[in-house]
């Protein structure tokens, strides 16, 4: 199965365009490609292999459109741009548009969201990290913060995530803050989901490299750069 997504992405690689019109990311480009093949060589532990696509995907960003973006909860802040520079590939939903069998119906802001807590924050409470994604999270890094509630309104007062509703812990914030159009719950929103960010490229290729070089510092530059964004 492995060797039939290789074949499939190294085919889609040749033929697709460098980018599609108007630059949108819900539609597969040759960057989409590699950056997946990248990822599948990760996997098999192809690691000269991974590099290799990351590396094309990175020394062609430009090319391709690609880049992080300057403030990590852009990401997360709907609606987003349809072109959106980090997103490599993305789901895109359309605000308070609903269609047959569930089409368009994005339910990550519910899911995530806190029971009981005012809207637009309020939720089912379905996923919801252990406290050890929490604690062990350095309170320095600016993307606990954007990523994590643990504090929210409910009932018109501010409450610690202590005395939440069923899960008293803290719960996935980005998804719920900038829902865009949506209903109360933030379903139905604007989102762009990424299904890959040149993020994640840059850590393949700093991942790849340090195993068939070790840490060289165009490895830990890769992290860095994803680092020094947030």
């Amino acid at each position: 199965m492995y060797q039939k997504r290789i074949s499939d992405l190294e085919f889609a690689k040749q033929w697709l365009p460098d980018q599609q019109p108007q630059g949108v990311r819900s539609r597969p480009s040759k960057g989409t490609a590699a950056s997946y093949l990248a990822s599948v060589h990760l996997t098999l532990q192809d690691y000269p292999k991974a590099y290799k696509e990351a590396k094309y995907v990175i020394d062609n960003k430009t090319k391709f459109g690609y880049g992080l973006v300057s403030d990590f909860p852009d990401l997360f802040r709907a609606p987003q741009p349809g072109n959106l520079q980090e997103h490599i590939f993305a789901i895109d939903f359309l605000g308070l548009v609903s269609g047959d069998g569930g089409a368009n119906d994005d339910i990550m802001a519910p899911m995530t969201g806190i029971r009981g807590a005012d809207a637009p924050k309020s939720g089912w409470r379905v996923a919801v990290p252990s406290m050890a994604v929490y604690n062990t999270w350095d309170s320095r890094d600016y993307r606990k913060e954007v990523s994590m509630d643990d504090r929210a309104m409910i009932g018109g007062v501010l409450q610690p995530y202590t005395v939440f509703v069923n899960t008293k812990r803290p719960h996935i914030a980005k998804y719920a803050h900038f829902t865009g159009r949506s209903n109360s719950e933030g379903r139905y929103s604007d989102h762009n989901y990424a299904a890959m960010r040149y993020a994640e490229v840059l850590l393949i290729a700093a991942e790849a490299a340090g195993e068939v070089n070790g840490a060289t510092a165009e490895a830990i530059g890769y992290v860095n750069e994803v680092r020094a964004r947030a």
